[in-house]
C-alpha cells in the first residue's frame, strides 16, 4: 500500500484514540505495514463480521504509545485518499521519534542543579522526587548514528512503615539496545 493513505473518516477515528499521533505519521505506518483482513465466520463457512487491521511491530506501536493492532469495522469508510503533500513513512516515524515524549501540561522529567555540589531536584511528570538515591540522565543527538535518551531516576518512598526503593527508567533510540550497563 506504498500509495495509500487513510480517509479523513479513518483519521479521524485514529486520532480520536491517539491524538498525540498525526495524519503523516498514521500514513506512514499504513505505508509501511499494510492493513490486514480480519473475518470471523461460523462454521468456518458464513463470515459474519469483517474488519481490517493494522498490525504494527511492538517496539515500534511503544515508543509512539499506540496500541500493535489498530482494528477498524467494515462500517468505517477506510478507503484510501492521496493527500496535498507526498509523506514519506521515514520522515513520519522520525517525526513521531522525536516527539514522543511530549506532554500536554507537565513535562516527562526535570532536573535541575544549583551547583556542582547540591543534590539534585527532580520532577517526573510534575511530582517532586525525594529521597532520591540515583539520578542520572542520558541524551544523544541524532548525527550520523542512531541517537537516543536515557534516564534512570532512583528513590525511597515510604509504606506500611518500610522504605521501599522505587524508579523511573528509560531506555529508548540507541540505547534500548546497549543493555544494561
Amino acid at each position: 500500500m506504498k500509495n495509500a493513505f487513510f480517509s479523513k473518516e479513518a483519521i479521524k477515528y485514529l486520532q480520536s484514540m491517539y491524538p498525540h499521533v498525526t495524519e503523516a505519521m498514521f500514513n506512514g505506518l499504513l505505508s509501511m505495514f499494510e492493513l490486514k483482513p480480519i473475518n470471523k465466520s461460523v462454521n468456518n463457512t458464513q463470515i459474519i463480521e469483517s474488519r481490517h487491521a493494522l498490525l504494527i511491530p511492538t517496539e515500534i506501536s511503544n515508543a509512539l504509545g499506540i496500541d500493535n493492532e489498530i482494528t477498524f469495522s467494515d462500517k468505517l469508510d477506510i478507503l484510501y485518499y492521496v493527500p496535498e503533500k507526498n509523506i514519506d513513512a521515514v520522515d513520519a516515524l522520525k517525526y513521531a521519534y522525536e516527539h514522543m515524549n511530549e506532554r500536554n501540561g507537565n513535562p516527562l522529567l526535570t532536573i535541575e542543579l544549583v551547583n556542582e555540589e547540591s543534590v539534585p531536584k527532580v520532577f517526573y511528570e510534575g511530582e517532586k522526587i525525594t529521597k532520591k538515591i540515583r539520578v542520572s540522565f542520558d541524551w544523544e543527538t541524532e548525527t550520523d548514528e542512531f541517537g537516543g535518551t536515557r534516564y534512570n531516576i532512583e528513590h525511597y518512598v515510604t509504606g506500611h512503615g518500610f522504605p521501599t526503593r522505587r524508579g523511573y527508567r528509560l531506555e529508548r533510540g540507541k540505547y534500548e539496545f546497549e543493555g544494561d550497563n
